[in-house]
């Protein structure tokens, strides 16, 4: 396939990487210090996993190791559990707590490591998922399951836990029955939940709906949907293609991270009053969506052509936009107004590059 040049400068970056050295940066909401990130080991491994199937070269699975040691140093191990947070507290939670978006990342990037290395990361992989279940609840006002965000952070955020139930069913050899019966409840709830015109809520008590997010939430749809039998995966992909298609039509080519409500949309009238203000008044403070966002909306329609679905917005349009708005020397800038240069958010996109290489070459493969 044709390569650009911000795709080549995505792979040296990664080869680059010191594996015997701390990946350390600053973060969109830590900015006075380097720390090293959990996440972003899971983003590196994930894009060395993918890499290594393309490439079929060894050098990247000693590279994945290394970092695997390091990722699994910076778990939180307790009982017979173990997960993974962020290096800094945040909101009700503290350094030393658990968060089920990083655990997920976590176990996915073991997930998909293991069997190349003989299965040795088997134990930590239960530990993880032992870590998920127990935030496992059952949610009265949808009538189906759903998990906490952590155990101080007792609230359902759906791109979490979307996310949870896809990473989780595709790693399905790990799960007995009677979990994957409970993730299937936990799908069924966040179609319940979605708005009617596409997108979700960050929450039940937060509205917010932006490019991030929306994206996370479809991306674990539809990673669930493929591993869910005919009748399930058929309901699964349609209520994840239509969040898609919401994201298509109101959040990409306009640039703004978040959306804001219409009069028209179902959602509370005091919302809807304020985004109308909000719009009128202070567009030019609308948020611009960042890279990370965009690395994550180029996933799901990676995932999307992977499965054979076609819809409108190609792939190539989407990478434009990424190299076009946010690609500056070698780095992603956290919108295209701001320089600043963030290393979960440059992990991200990473990920979603190399994730796009990888399908797209397979693709072409299977029609030689």
């Amino acid at each position: 396939m044709k390569r650009n040049k911000m795709l080549d400068f995505v792979i040296t970056n990664l080869e680059k990487l010191n594996e015997n050295e701390p990946v350390l940066g600053k973060d969109e909401y830590f900015k006075s210090e380097k720390l090293e990130y959990p996440e972003v080991y899971a983003m590196i491994l994930l894009s060395y996993y993918y890499l290594f199937k393309k490439e079929k070269d060894n050098k990247w699975k000693k590279k994945a190791e290394k970092f695997i040691d390091r990722l699994i140093s910076l778990s939180i191990k307790k009982d017979n559990t173990i997960c993974w947070g962020l290096p800094y507290d945040w909101g009700v939670t503290e350094k030393n707590d658990g968060f089920l978006i990083t655990t997920v990342f976590s176990l996915r990037a073991l997930a998909k490591w293991n069997s190349e290395f003989s299965y040795k990361y088997l134990d930590v992989i239960e530990k993880a998922i032992n870590w998920i279940f127990g935030l496992l609840y059952y949610d009265e006002n949808i009538k189906e399951n759903a998990f906490y965000y952590s155990p101080k952070l007792k609230e359902n955020i759906y791109i979490a836990t979307s996310l949870a139930c896809g990473i989780l069913l595709e790693s399905g050899q790990y799960l007995w029955k009677r979990q994957k019966e409970n993730l299937i409840s936990v799908v069924m709830g966040l179609i319940k939940v979605q708005n009617k015109k596409g997108f979700w809520k960050y929450s039940v008590n937060n509205p917010t709906v932006d490019l991030l997010h929306q994206s996370y939430t479809c991306e674990g749809l539809l990673l669930s949907a493929s591993r869910l039998k005919r009748d399930l995966k058929e309901k699964v992909f349609k209520s994840a293609i239509k969040g898609v298609e919401f994201m298509d039509k109101y959040m990409f080519n306009s640039y703004i991270e978040t959306y804001f409500f219409r009069l028209f949309d179902n959602v509370e009238f005091n919302v809807k009053l304020k985004h109308l203000l909000f719009r009128i008044f202070f567009k030019k403070k609308f948020r611009l969506s960042r890279a990370w966002s965009f690395g994550a909306f180029l996933r799901v329609h990676t995932l999307l052509e992977a499965f054979g679905i076609t819809i409108p917005i190609k792939l190539e349009e989407i990478l434009k936009t990424i190299e076009s708005q946010l690609f500056q020397n070698g780095d992603f800038r956290y919108n295209k107004l701001d320089d600043s240069v963030y290393i979960r958010q440059q992990a991200h996109v990473w990920y979603s590059l190399v994730n796009y290489l990888y399908f797209r070459d397979m693709e072409e493969n299977m029609c030689l």
